[in-house]
């Protein structure tokens, strides 16, 4: 059993394992984990039960391997991904799918087909006047911290996790967001990794509470969805449209 000890609350996650024949006789944990000081497993990572102390917000994923009493290593790792979020005032979520991806990606072969295209969140500062890629105002994968000038960090948003050939999620949160700002939040599809077009859902909180969701919104290669404006303090929240659906820009880059 893995137990993780963290902000916000105390998040569980359960992994049981079994052997074909016997027993199990050892046990490896390890972790991928945000940056930050390296993580403890308690009493060992090779207990059978370990309690994690979480400090640092962020995606983890943490795996087991386990031996049987013949000393044969399973196959595969058990794995189980974690998020960990601290209280933040707005955070945003994309998800998606790519209808002409294959079947899903094997995490213990690099070389295997990718779950869907690369479709990358965008969460902008008021004074960027909808100009996505502008810096520092723009915050992605590629702007994960900028720093929108007020004192402190909290007022700065953070990228808490950049999914580049899966479903997501990506994630962008911002602890304090200045007042009589109007936030902007949107998507770019950056490669469709020649699997076509994919369907992506936007999810915004606010307080840590699930405030709109928009889903099944059809993306190609190079559009831009223009999705939402966050105004604060207020925390209204308002789809973009254009012609009565979504606002896609087609044929957007960077450069």
């Amino acid at each position: 059993m893995l137990k993780l000890l963290g902000r916000p609350g105390r998040p569980v996650a359960y992994s049981a394992s079994t052997a074909i024949a016997g027993t199990i006789t050892r046990w490896e944990w390890s972790v991928t984990q945000p940056d930050g000081e390296p993580l403890v497993f308690l009493p060992s990572a090779s207990s059978q039960d370990v309690v994690v102390p979480i400090i640092n917000p962020g995606f983890y994923e943490f795996r087991l391997k386990v031996w049987d009493a013949a000393g044969h290593l399973s196959c595969l790792d058990a794995v189980s991904p974690v998020l960990v979020l601290e209280e933040a005032a707005i955070r945003v979520e994309v998800v998606w799918e790519t209808p002409g991806a294959e079947a899903p990606q094997d995490p213990e072969d690099p070389d295997a087909a990718p779950i869907g295209g690369d479709l990358d969140l965008h969460f902008l500062h008021g004074h960027a006047n909808g100009r996505y890629f502008a810096r520092p105002e723009d915050c992605n994968w590629s702007n994960r911290t900028p720093d929108w000038g007020v004192s402190g960090e909290a007022n700065d948003p953070s990228v808490l996790r950049d999914d580049m050939d899966g479903d997501g999620p990506e994630i962008i949160q911002l602890k304090q967001p200045e007042d009589n700002v109007t936030y902007r939040v949107g998507v770019h599809y950056w490669d469709d990794e020649g699997l076509g077009d994919s369907l992506a859902t936007i999810r915004i909180y606010i307080n840590g509470e699930l405030r709109d969701t928009w889903s099944g919104v059809s993306l190609t290669m190079a559009d831009l969805w223009d999705a939402f404006t966050i105004a604060w303090p207020s925390g209204t929240i308002t789809r973009i449209m254009a012609n009565g659906g979504p606002k896609i820009v087609p044929n957007t880059s960077p450069f």
